[in-house]
C-alpha cells in the first residue's frame, strides 16, 4: 500500500510517496517532480496505461516537449492522488483479480494544459472500462459493454480512498459524483 511520507536526507527534504510493494520485498518512495508532482509508475500488480490491441501504449500525450526537452508520460499525480490510486488499486485487484489500463492523470507541467484541462492538477484519472473477466474495452460507445459489478465495485473502492468526482455514462454505475457525462462512453473517471 502507498502513503504520504516526510522525508528528510541528504538528497531530499520534503514529502515522498512511500510504497509497500506488494510481493513484501520492500519498498519504494517517490519523489515530485519541480511542480511537486509525483510520476505514476506504467505498470505494476493491478494496473497497465492504456493499451492498444497490439499490447503498445496509447495514453494521451505519451511524447511531448516543454522547452524543447523531450518527457513521456502524462501520469503524473498529486501525493494524495497517487497514494489513494494505487491503494484504490490494490484494494480492486485483493477483490477481482482484475488489471486496469488507465491514463490522462495530468500534464508534466501543471501549468499548461497537455491533455485534459480537467485533469492539470493531477488529482483525476481516467481509466478504460472493463468487461468481463476485466477486459480492457476501447472504443467509442463500450460503457455499454462493461460489467456493471466490476465497475461498481472499482468506484467504490476509490471513494473510499478519497476519489468522489467520478464520472461514467449511463445510469448503470453507482458512485459518489455525476453520471450520464457525455464525454464519459469510452472510459470512467475518478477524481479528488
Amino acid at each position: 500500500y502507498a502513503r504520504e511520507k516526510e522525508w528528510n536526507n541528504n538528497k531530499y527534504n520534503g514529502t515522498v510517496v512511500e510504497v509497500y510493494r506488494p510481493d513484501g520485498s520492500g519498498l519504494d518512495y517517490y519523489a515530485p517532480n519541480e511542480y511537486g508532482m509525483y510520476r505514476f509508475p506504467e505498470s505494476g500488480r493491478g494496473f497497465e496505461r492504456y493499451m492498444q490491441p497490439d499490447g503498445t501504449s496509447s495514453g494521451n500525450n505519451e511524447n511531448y516537449s516543454i522547452n524543447e526537452i523531450k518527457y513521456r508520460g502524462d501520469n503524473y499525480a498529486s501525493a494524495a492522488s497517487f497514494a489513494g490510486f494505487y491503494n484504490t488499486i490494490q484494494d480492486f485487484y485483493n477483490e477481482t483479480g482484475v488489471t486496469i489500463h488507465y491514463g490522462d492523470i495530468s500534464a508534466y507541467d501543471p501549468s499548461i494544459n497537455l491533455g485534459h484541462s480537467t485533469h492539470f492538477t493531477g488529482n483525476s484519472i481516467d481509466i478504460h472500462y472493463f468487461g468481463a473477466r476485466g477486459k480492457e474495452l476501447r472504443g467509442a460507445n463500450v460503457y455499454i459493454q462493461a460489467n456493471v459489478t466490476l465497475t461498481n465495485s472499482f468506484f467504490q473502492h476509490a471513494q473510499n480512498n478519497g476519489f468522489s468526482k467520478n464520472y461514467s455514462f449511463g445510469c448503470r454505475f453507482t458512485h459518489k459524483g455525476n453520471n450520464n457525462q457525455k464525454l464519459h462512453k469510452d472510459h470512467l473517471h475518478i477524481g479528488r
